[in-house]
């Protein structure tokens, strides 16, 4: 086993966006972007309690064109460093499984992504570095309006592992391939360091490499033609997990399916519609959530005069497995079958720097905890473009 600890090389990362110019920063070889995001949430009935939360995160990107930079032809570099506070919402609140924002989280400062691309041939590339699986895997574009995390990566994927998969906030070392075999057909392969960071130190930034922790290996098919996409996933733990009634190991899983339909101006009117549905599941054995079935709805340009905004409705529906149920019964207290979120957000641009998106979210059952009622979480989300 070995251990590289990342506080060096995120300082020297903070150091190198300094130390250029803005001149540099303005070269076609050399992209550097910054922005904030702060939310406000109330939780206004049920859950385990009424109550609210300020949440916040700033990402800063560095998108190196190595051609353009150093002269390696088909070369991409990329670093991300990212900070969240302290404050959390669905934790001490909320008590939901979902989780009602995709950036909640007790507070960090780390180095997120650090990569290396390389293309070749026609339409393949190789990808290496610290890498955020669901930056490629598992995602739906029109899903990413949405604040529920759910809507970013689907709970049977993200629960997985010992420490989640490589995705928000820890993720790990990967070597992804990606192949654009013609027009419509694309494949990509990833093989991913099991367990990002510390599971028993969040705060801690690190690299660990054990064999005992193995690795986790992501696949995706994906058929995109005239604005359908049908994807297929799966996903594989090389190490056994102990199962959840106990009696012994077995090997982690999963396989997911998606599709996508990108209705471009649609209406006689012009507004833009889109929608999807994503259906997953998870070996029963070891994970709590043993399926998922999420979609939704998203039209933009459908208030004159204000093309770049966005309203949409999506649910996410994540049902326990009776493997779960049964273990959690033994305590005396059987959870219930399902958690579902109902999730109403509108996307406002202001300006070129500015977006509001208020947001409505109704969960019935959080956590699955029969002691818990169905909670009405409203909040908005401010984002500004810093760089």
């Amino acid at each position: 086993m070995r251990c590289f600890p990342l506080r060096g090389a995120l300082l020297a990362a903070s150091i190198l966006a300094i130390s250029l110019s803005p001149s540099v920063f303005a070269d076609e070889a050399f992209q550097f972007e910054a922005s904030y995001s702060g939310e406000y949430w109330e939780n206004v009935k049920g859950g385990i309690k009424r109550g609210g939360a300020f949440i916040d995160n700033i990402d800063a990107t560095l998108e190196v064109d190595a051609e353009l930079a150093f002269g390696l032809s088909g070369g991409t570099a990329f670093a991300y460093v990212l900070y969240n506070n302290s404050s959390t919402l669905s934790e001490p609140i909320v008590g939901d499984t979902q989780t009602v924002s995709n950036i909640d989280n007790s507070h960090v400062l780390r180095l997120y992504e650090l990569w290396y691309e390389q293309a070749f041939g026609a339409g393949q590339s190789l990808k290496f570095g610290l890498y955020d699986l669901n930056s490629e895997f598992d995602a739906i574009e029109p899903a990413g309006l949405f604040i529920n995390s759910s809507h970013g990566i689907s709970p049977e994927y993200s629960q997985s592992g010992v420490n989640g998969p490589s995705i928000f906030p820890s993720t790990s070392l990967a070597l992804r391939y990606f192949n654009q075999l013609n027009d419509v057909v694309s494949v990509q392969a990833a093989i991913l360091d099991a367990v990002p960071n510390d599971p028993n130190d969040p705060q801690r930034n690190r690299i660990r490499l054990s064999g005992d922790e193995g690795s986790l290996i992501a696949l995706e098919s994906n058929f995109e033609s005239d604005g359908r996409r049908y994807g297929l996933g799966t996903w594989f733990y090389s190490e056994k997990s102990a199962t959840l009634n106990g009696t012994g190991m077995e090997n982690n899983r999963g396989i997911y399916g998606i599709y996508r339909n990108q209705l471009m101006s649609a209406a006689a009117d012009g507004k833009d519609l889109a929608f999807w549905l994503v259906y997953g599941v998870a070996k029963e054995s070891v994970n709590p959530i043993s399926a998922y079935l999420g979609g939704g709805v998203v039209v933009s340009q459908f208030i004159p005069g204000r093309p770049d905004d966005t309203i949409g409705f999506a649910v996410a529906h994540a049902r326990n497995g009776n493997a779960y149920r049964d273990s959690i019964a033994t305590t005396g207290a059987r959870p219930e079958s399902a958690e579902t979120n109902f999730e109403l957000t509108y996307r406002a641009t202001i300006n070129d720097r500015i977006v509001i998106q208020p947001d409505i979210q109704y969960i019935r059952n959080p956590g699955t905890d029969p002691a818990l009622d169905d909670a009405l979480v409203i909040g908005i989300r401010v984002e500004v473009r810093l760089l």
